[in-house]
């Protein structure tokens, strides 16, 4: 149960709501599309503010 915490006061019951909202898995398109473009958004708009090539997409390049 190492993983699994218990809160009991409200405001940590509302933040454990809004971090569990927040906290996906997003690996590949299929299981979570948003997470997915989002991550692709956020790489060629850091991309352009750091002037990395064109191609460079994280981890891989096109």
């Amino acid at each position: 149960m190492a993983y699994f915490n218990s809160t009991a006061s409200m405001p940590g019951i509302l933040g454990e709501i809004l971090s569990g909202a927040f906290n996906t898995n997003g690996m590949i398109w299929k299981t979570a599309p948003a997470s997915t473009e989002l991550e692709e958004v956020v790489l060629v708009g850091s991309g352009k503010c750091f002037n990395f090539h064109k191609s460079f997409l994280g981890l891989y390049m096109t």
